[in-house]
């Protein structure tokens, strides 16, 4: 659900739009306006940019992206996009849920996608996952269909790896004690004015579009600025304050202070940051081809073990979950086929299949 288009007649959606804006004033058009030749304009735009999309892929293939997810009813749900040199579009969404235990069921619904898309013009399937439903499909898939690789998707392999580090016991305590200092500062007005003063206008909040990495990047941010908190909180303007006095500021003045805090910290972002480095690398505007992310990746490993100065009690724990074949699998393309069965197929596609991994 979007937000109803009448909310352009409220004062304060126009004193938003100018907040938003600075000392440059806006015309916010009408109700009307909104949800009359504006949207039809915008979405004839939309069908065009999505029809010339489609044209491109008989001439450079594409690989369709699942995506898999439980909501917060327990609904078992999967959306379908398509991308290509062009660009990504979204296709659709379905809920799965009556039959996310028929792999038949589910190949149906995959195989009525791919006639959609053109089944010349798939190279890939990019899932999400290894396990569950979407490990089973693929492993039928791969006997069914000869002609469309079945791949993983990097990004959220990695996207794993994190979240798994996130449930370490040491891990887990420290982004929410993390969590506990960021709510703090940038919960009270006051408070996060003292901390800008203090650190130059600086956000403790590292902005992501990568949402597994947030975590550890603002916790990188508070280690960071480690000497500016504790300066802050042992200051004459903190003391002046009412939160000062109050047990939520204590406790936040305590943990700051506390030594073990923030050599924890320390250790956790020596077992992530590397990685947090390769999902960068990956969502960026460079996309590397699959040897290069391999070698990345041991790269990676590397560093922690030097993190770590080389103490396997404390590394391998790290590694054990890197080395995890249900999260990164050793061969991200995982059939190997003969290139005979599909030279006809890839001919015009070779040179752009790396792309999307």
């Amino acid at each position: 659900m979007g937000i109803d288009f009448s909310v352009a007649n409220s004062p304060s959606f126009q004193d938003m739009i100018n907040a938003s804006r600075g000392k440059e004033k806006c015309e916010i058009p009408s109700c009307q306006d909104l949800k009359g030749w504006i949207l039809h304009e915008e979405v004839m735009e939309m069908q065009e940019y999505v029809k010339r999309i489609r044209h491109s892929w008989e001439s450079t293939g594409c690989s369709i992206l699942l995506d898999g997810w439980t909501d917060e009813n327990g609904r078992n749900l999967v959306s379908f996009i398509v991308d290509c040199p062009q660009g990504p579009i979204y296709l659709r969404s379905s809920d799965i849920s009556a039959f996310v235990s028929n792999v038949d069921a589910l190949q149906l619904l995959l195989d009525g996608v791919i006639e959609e898309v053109g089944v010349n013009n798939v190279v890939q399937i990019v899932a999400c996952s290894t396990s569950g439903w979407m490990g089973d499909v693929g492993k039928q898939f791969m006997e069914r269909r000869r002609t469309v690789f079945w791949t993983v998707s990097v990004f959220d392999c990695i996207a794993l790896m994190l979240e798994k580090i996130g449930t370490i016991d040491f891990a887990r305590e420290i982004l929410e004690k993390a969590k506990t200092i960021t709510k703090f500062i940038h919960g009270h007005t006051t408070v996060l004015k003292l901390f800008g003063d203090f650190t130059g206008k600086r956000n403790l909040i590292k902005p992501s579009k990568l949402r597994s990495a947030m975590p550890f990047l603002t916790l990188e941010n508070i280690v960071a600025e480690k000497k500016n908190l504790k300066a802050m909180f042992a200051s004459f303007e903190w003391n002046r304050t009412k939160w000062a006095s109050r047990t939520e500021g204590k406790r936040i003045v305590n943990l700051v202070e506390d030594r073990s805090f923030w050599s924890t910290a320390r250790m956790v972002l020596k077992a992530t940051i590397p990685l947090v480095r390769v999902l960068c690398l990956i969502n960026g505007a460079y996309k590397p081809q699959v040897g290069y992310i391999y070698e990345t990746m041991d790269q990676a490993k590397e560093t922690i073990k030097e993190e770590f100065k080389n103490k396997k009690t404390q590394y391998w724990p790290i590694w054990e979950i890197i080395d995890d074949k249900t999260l990164f699998p050793h061969i991200i393309i995982i059939r190997l086929c003969l290139m005979s069965d599909i030279a006809d197929h890839l001919q015009c596609h070779t040179e752009n299949r790396y792309k999307f991994l």
